[in-house]
């Protein structure tokens, strides 16, 4: 399995991200780990603000435990275009950086390249006025949601542009801190692997399938696919391609269970009065349910043990009454 890793940001991480640390070094499924890019956020900060700032010294330990665990690749983002020397100074790890990796049938960039903002202005110009308009990319969905996926959709076509054009098989990007996985008719695979501010996800490849995994804070990773919105569906190439789209602060709820009573039907065919209209319950074949309300329907019996649990056994001493015809006179 292949791990892949984006958007760190080193020292604004989210502290979940010590549990990853610990998940990725100790599972022995796990043979490689990509950071694809923005690692460690040079822009926002030194290398001593990150060693002086409250959670740096963890969140480098983390990282650590990563690198000395697992045969890690390091790939530039536009946050930390001097990732190798940064890493050296911060933890005397002394590893090659790319621009582009690729491995097997897989090509990794860190996805600022497909940015008309980053790919035409110069890093060490952004780095000296971006501390003066910076916003996180949770603040900027938080002003203009619509923008914001707006822009993540020009990322993605320019993406699936680069992809078609250079006949990519499968791309692996980070960049816009939304994680997707964007498959294309003509069978190309793009994943984006969210953030580590945000959405706390990964990229995983599985016997060469790409999907998107968060992990939890109970140590599980968990999936969940998103519609996608109408503001990114006009800023892709329409709607021939399936996109699944993740997390969003995603809370999980469990069903509550619902214990109902039901019975035989009284007569070989009983009319039952529903809002729906008058349904027929038949003997031998339906069961008449009572509803939370005290309403009652018909459900056939086969239905009824596939999706309900017998938790008591009906009283025998309660005997249905029996109806005769009496005779007239």
């Amino acid at each position: 399995m292949i791990v892949v890793i984006s958007d760190i940001h080193i020292p604004y991480t989210d502290k979940s991200f010590l549990d990853l640390a610990d998940y990725v070094s100790s599972n022995d499924r796990i043979r490689n780990v990509v950071f694809n890019g923005d690692i460690i956020d040079r822009v926002r900060c030194t290398e001593d603000d990150i060693r002086k700032s409250p959670q740096g010294e963890k969140l480098l330990e983390a990282l650590s435990k990563i690198l000395n665990s697992k045969k890690c690749y390091l790939v530039r983002g536009n946050h930390d275009p001097d990732l190798g020397r940064t890493l050296y100074n911060l933890l005397g790890v002394n590893l090659p950086c790319y621009e582009k990796l690729k491995i097997g049938g897989f090509l990794f960039m860190h996805g600022h390249q497909f940015d008309p903002v980053c790919s035409r202005l110069p890093w060490r110009f952004l780095k000296k006025i971006v501390p003066w308009f910076y916003r996180t990319p949770r603040e900027w969905k938080e002003r203009n949601r619509k923008k914001f996926i707006k822009s993540v959709g020009v990322v993605w076509t320019n993406a699936i542009d680069y992809v078609e054009k250079h006949k990519v098989k499968n791309l692996i990007i980070g960049h816009t801190h939304y994680p997707a996985v964007i498959r294309l008719e003509t069978g190309s695979v793009i994943g984006d692997c969210g953030d580590w501010l945000d959405s706390r996800s990964f990229i995983k490849i599985v016997n060469g399938e790409i999907t998107f995994a968060q992990y939890s804070k109970r140590g599980k990773e968990e999936v969940a696919i998103r519609q996608l919105t109408d503001a990114t569906k006009e800023a892709i190439k329409g709607d021939r391609d399936t996109v699944e789209m993740g997390f969003e602060n995603w809370k999980r709820a469990r069903k509550k269970p619902v214990i109902v009573e039901f019975r035989e039907p009284l007569f070989e065919v009983e009319k039952i009065h529903t809002r729906e209209g008058t349904l027929v319950a038949k003997k031998g074949e339906d069961y008449v349910i009572k509803g939370v309300k005290g309403e009652l329907y018909p459900i056939s019996k086969e239905i009824f043990h596939e999706t309900y649990e017998i938790v008591d056994e009906p009283n025998p001493n309660i005997v249905a009454p029996s109806f005769e015809t009496l005779p007239e006179g």
